[in-house]
């Protein structure tokens, strides 16, 4: 492997994880030619299966980050999982996930997104995460000790851990020693999936779905550091943001659609609760209606 100092990519909408998982057995075959075949990567300790969770298998190393390729049985059957981090998750997306996500016998289980770009002069994270927080946000922040650096490097984090979709803003330093300001937002379960499907179909939407966060968070000083890249590339697609199915959602149509059915049927209902909602769906239907 080169062990020549590696220039970061910036300002560039990148992957940066993806797992994947399947129950076809002829999944792994196909994931190890791929990682092997790729030129990127070599495998480490081929005598010794690695493990992570319940699975056991094998550990790849590269420039650009790294693969993991194994197998667990669960519930009697053999369930196999790949996990790649780093660049090289960007660089093999299209061979390991296009075809296995478009014909169905593989899922993503979660896939982060990312941008990093140079900060401005004075940029400070702690500021920022006070910020987020008079906007109704609830950040948290964190920092870790850097000893090539020699100082702490901070992440603020907004969302849940436990949740398909957190943010996470953080000082990165590169093998210079330059620090960079990374947004990354990480997806897991079927919001992964989804989004992960439609990337393999369109490539380009990465830009798409983090200009759609950032906006999302209404903070100004990030759309201006991110916005401007963000922009010049993509397919500029009607709707950004991943919706993400919730608890909401299902009890709206499950619940309240119903309810206001039934309601509406009997006959001493009051009609003024259908002059509401039929303007409220009035009022917001030229905002929301589909394109095209």
């Amino acid at each position: 492997m080169s062990k020549q100092q590696k220039t970061m990519l910036t300002n560039v909408a990148q992957i940066d994880w993806l797992t994947l998982t399947s129950w076809e057995l002829t999944s792994w075959q196909f994931w190890r030619e791929v990682v092997e075949n790729s030129g990127y990567c070599l495998l480490m300790n081929p005598d010794e299966d690695k493990k992570i969770m319940q699975y056991s298998g094998l550990d790849y190393s590269s420039d650009y980050g790294s693969a993991f390729l194994g197998t667990a049985f669960i519930g009697g059957r053999e369930h196999i999982m790949l996990r790649v981090s780093g660049e090289l998750s960007e660089v093999l997306f299209e061979k390991l996930a296009g075809y296995p996500l478009t014909e169905g016998w593989a899922k993503c289980t979660r896939i982060d997104l990312q941008i990093t770009s140079t900060p401005p002069s004075g940029w400070d994270q702690a500021k920022m995460e006070v910020d987020l927080r008079h906007i109704g946000h609830k950040p948290s922040f964190i920092t870790s000790f850097d000893r090539k650096l020699r100082r702490d490097l901070s992440t603020v984090y907004i969302g849940r851990r436990v949740s398909q979709r957190i943010a996470r803003i953080y000082e990165k330093a590169s093998d210079s020693r330059e620090v960079y300001l990374r947004f990354e937002y990480e997806y897991k379960g079927e919001l992964a999936n989804k989004m992960a499907r439609d990337l393999a179909k369109h490539p380009l939407r990465k830009e798409d779905y983090l200009l759609g966060e950032i906006e999302h968070l209404e903070y100004k000083p990030l759309e201006d550091i991110y916005k401007p890249y963000l922009l010049a590339t993509g397919e500029r697609m009607s709707v950004h943001r991943v919706p993400m199915p919730d608890k909401t959602r299902d009890w709206l149509l499950g619940v309240v659609i119903k309810s206001l059915e039934k309601y509406l049927n009997q006959h001493d209902n009051d009609l003024t609760v259908l002059d509401a909602f039929t303007r409220l769906i009035d009022e917001k239907w030229d905002k929301y209606r589909p394109v095209g």
